[in-house]
């Protein structure tokens, strides 16, 4: 079999193959109800274990058995393993769970921080910039690191700033002598040269914003 390149990640929104009903995990295909095992699964974990003290900062096994459940393999291209390949990478995959510490001086200037980035299996990061195909000029790229909820997320955020935008399009000169069809194009037009001056304002290239996310990711994340 040829090497397959891969990752192993979250699993995200909806995509959950497990849910936690009491003690057992159930497959999520069967609709048990329960807590689906996926990303917002983890964070919730890590915001609850962030705030133990002493030596209670530490992850149970069964919450690392949790964190596992919520993990999946993505191939890059998709689709290059099967289900049971997965699995069984999977099956051999481990989770350490680390706690920052801070140790407290007699001032805060004095304070000790312990910070932890986690550097990904070879291969990991470098693949994914083999694979960054730049766009043409002029046209704006899918950002790095996103998944459907970061625009779903977006989009709601930006509702008003794009209802104000549509509510100030300027009339056209020759209103009276257009169709729906035109009066459309008219306002998509205007929106469109507005929206791609915006984004000239802070444009960077597609690897520049992958290595920023990259970035976020290791250093930033809980913000």
């Amino acid at each position: 079999m040829a090497s397959v390149d891969y990752i192993i990640v979250g699993r995200d929104v909806g995509q959950a193959r497990y849910h936690k009903v009491g003690g057992s995990y159930l497959e999520a295909s069967t609709n048990p109800g329960g807590t689906p095992m996926d990303v917002i699964h983890i964070g919730r974990l890590i915001a609850g274990m962030s705030e133990r003290v002493g030596s209670d900062r530490k992850a149970s096994n069964d919450e690392i058995e949790q964190i596992k459940r919520c993990l999946t393999v993505e191939t890059i291209p998709p689709n290059q393993f099967t289900l049971d390949q997965k699995e069984a990478i999977l099956q051999k995959t481990s989770v350490e769970v680390l706690f920052e510490d801070r140790q407290l001086g007699a001032v805060q200037t004095d304070d000790t921080n312990t910070r932890y980035l986690v550097i990904p299996a070879d291969g990991t990061i470098q693949t994914a910039l083999d694979k960054l195909a730049m766009p043409s000029a002029g046209n704006a790229f899918e950002p790095p690191l996103t998944y459907p909820i970061d625009e779903k997320l977006m989009l709601g955020f930006l509702t008003n700033k794009v209802i104000e935008m549509v509510v100030n399009v300027e009339k056209p000169l020759n209103l009276d002598n257009m169709d729906w069809t035109g009066i459309k194009k008219h306002i998509a037009d205007l929106l469109e040269n507005r929206l791609d001056k915006i984004s000239q304002d802070a444009k960077v290239d597609q690897l520049t914003a992958y290595h920023r996310a990259v970035g976020i990711y290791a250093t930033n994340m809980c913000r």
